[in-house]
Parts: structure tokens; C-alpha cells; sequence
């Protein structure tokens, strides 16, 4: 009797799949997408022998804290598209059901997100996991929101913080107090957001993560603006753009520079509107996020035609027109 042939196309890709992953970085020098060609590459093999278990746990560890906050959206949803409806395991199935709700949200397709997320919260309560519940009424709460239903997602919001709470998860408190206070600065009660909002900032200082703590900060200017303290806004949102920049934070540099834009348009101070809008652009270049190049071109555009600032045509020269890139978006 013959022995197996070691040289089948299946055992290749699943050779060429442990080779990756034993030429993996150290976590500690995952700095840019480059340093994950291995993980990337290993799960390509993997999903070719179909082989989905093993490669939704490459995934999974290089989803949330790297590709995602790096602004790698529209990768990281082909990726758990790839996954979608072919993984055995209920728990991998929720998971995989929320990040792409996370990732629809993200791409402002809020009705998706939705969809995926009740799919997910289902499964959690089913399995009677209380943390995959937890997260997965936040993620409801922040989609509702984007959806204009204000009431709704404070309730998602409130009992995810209850959970969270009941279940000792001091991060995710902090998260849902500054969702909450999000959710009451749209409903113009400042007053109370800010108060939630330095609960969460507070939180996140004290758990060492700083990512968050940026993002609060960027909150608090986005609150302090709409109560027309526009001093007060820049200095959070200069603070939130400082760690922003320092670890490489995607979409907190660009709230940042977007909300720091805004009140420099109010105050008529154009020039500082353009350099922070082609910093914007530069930035959603480096990871082709079509929908931020699209919007901030336009935006350059509008500035260039209104008021005629030449200075903008160079940087317009350099881009593709809005109708090209939108053209691109939707293939």
C-alpha cells in the first residue's frame, strides 16, 4: 500500500500556512500592516483548505487592536466575509457576527450593523455568555444612535452598562458611561454628557488604555463644541491628536482632525482648514479608505471653487476627482 502523497495541493497550502505562522513578530512589534504579512498570509492558506477555524483565530488576534484601529475596514470585511456562514463553532459564529457589525458600522452602513449585531446578541444570550451580551447591547446601542433613534440606543446603552457593572468589567463601563454621554450631548444635555464622559475618560486613564482615552478626550471637544466652548474643543481635540499620532491611532486622528477643522471654519480661518483637511486626505490615502477620500476631497473642492484658494489645486492635482473615487467605492 502506498503511503500518502506528502505534495497534494492540500497539504501545501496547509505546509504554507504553519510556515507563516512560524515566522510571525513578536506582538510587541506589530507596528504596521507590514508586520502582519505573516498572519495575513496564513490566513489566505487556511481559508483555501477551508480550513475556517483556525483561520478566524488568525484573524481574531489581529482584528480589533491592530487592523481595525489602524482604519483597515474594508480588508478586515472581505476578510470575515470570507468566514461568514462557514465556521462550526457557535462561539466563533457570535464573533464573527459582531465584527462585522462593527466593521458596517464603521463603513456608516447602519442598517447592516444592526443586522449583524441582533444576529450576534442571539447567539450570546442563547449560549448564556453575559459578556458577549454585554458587548454586543453597546455595539446596538452606538448603531442606534448612528441611526437617529437617540432613546433607543440609551436603553441599549444603560443595560450594557448594567451588565457590565453586575460582571466587574471596568473597562467596558467605561465605555458605556461615554456612550451614554455621547448619547445625551446628541439630545443637547451637556451638562450630563460631560459629567459621563470624564467618568469614561477617567476609567480608561486609570486602566492604562490609551487609545480610549483619546477618544474620550476627542468626545469632550466634540461636546465642548456644541455648547460653543470652541477654545476649550481645540485643547481636548489637540490632546486626543497627540496620542492619536503617537501610536498610530486611524480613525482618532481623523475625528480629530476633522472636528479641529470645523471650528477653524467657523472662525473663518481658512488656511488652517486646508492644512488640516489635506493632513486628513494624506492619511486616509495611506490605507485607501475611499469613503474619508471622497469627503474630504469634496471638501477641498467647495473651498477651492467658493473661495477660490489656489493653494488647494496642487493638492486636488494629486488626487483622483470625487467621481472616480466614488465610482471606485461602489465596485
Amino acid at each position: 500500500m502506498s503511503s500518502p502523497n506528502p505534495y497534494t495541493w492540500h497539504s501545501l497550502e496547509l505546509r504554507a500556512a504553519e510556515y507563516y505562522a512560524s515566522i510571525r513578530k513578536p506582538e510587541s512589534e506589530w507596528k504596521t500592516i507590514e508586520d502582519l504579512a505573516p498572519q495575513l498570509a496564513e490566513f489566505e492558506h487556511r481559508v483555501r483548505v477551508e480550513d475556517y477555524e483556525r483561520a478566524y483565530m488568525v484573524l481574531r488576534h489581529i482584528d480589533y487592536t491592530y487592523l481595525f484601529t489602524w482604519g483597515y475596514y474594508s480588508q478586515l470585511l472581505a476578510m470575515h466575509e470570507q468566514l461568514f456562514g462557514r465556521l462550526q463553532t457557535i462561539e466563533a459564529q457570535a464573533g464573527n457576527l459582531s465584527s462585522l457589525g462593527r466593521i458596517w458600522g464603521s463603513l456608516r452602513q447602519f442598517e447592516k450593523s444592526v443586522a449583524f449585531e441582533e444576529q450576534a446578541l442571539k447567539i450570546y444570550r442563547d449560549l448564556q455568555n453575559l459578556q458577549g451580551e454585554q458587548m454586543s447591547l453597546g455595539a446596538l446601542g452606538l448603531a442606534y444612535r448612528r441611526l437617529g433613534q437617540i432613546e433607543c440606543g440609551i436603553e441599549y446603552h444603560q443595560r450594557s452598562l448594567n451588565l457590565a457593572q453586575k460582571l466587574g468589567l471596568r473597562h467596558a463601563e467605561g465605555f458605556q458611561l461615554g456612550n451614554l454621554g455621547n448619547a445625551y450631548c446628541s439630545l443637547k444635555q451637556f451638562d450630563k454628557a460631560i459629567q459621563l464622559q470624564l467618568a469614561a475618560l477617567s476609567i480608561m486613564h486609570e486602566m492604562g488604555d490609551l487609545k480610549a482615552e483619546g477618544s474620550w478626550l476627542a468626545q469632550l471637544g466634540i461636546t465642548c463644541q456644541a455648547q460653543r466652548k470652541l477654545q476649550e474643543a481645540v485643547t481636548f481635540y489637540q490632546q486626543a491628536l497627540e496620542i492619536a499620532s503617537q501610536y498610530d491611532y486611524y480613525d482618532l486622528k481623523l475625528r480629530c482632525l476633522k472636528g479641529i477643522a470645523s471650528i477653524y471654519w467657523e472662525l473663518n480661518q481658512l488656511d488652517q482648514v486646508i492644512v488640516l483637511l489635506d493632513q486628513a486626505l494624506n492619511i486616509a490615502q495611506q490605507v485607501n479608505d475611499q469613503p474619508q477620500i471622497a469627503e474630504f476631497v469634496s471638501n477641498l473642492e467647495f473651498c477651492r471653487q467658493r473661495f477660490q484658494l489656489t493653494q488647494v489645486q496642487s493638492i486636488l492635482d494629486n488626487t483622483l476627482p470625487v467621481s472616480e473615487i466614488l465610482q471606485e467605492d461602489t465596485v
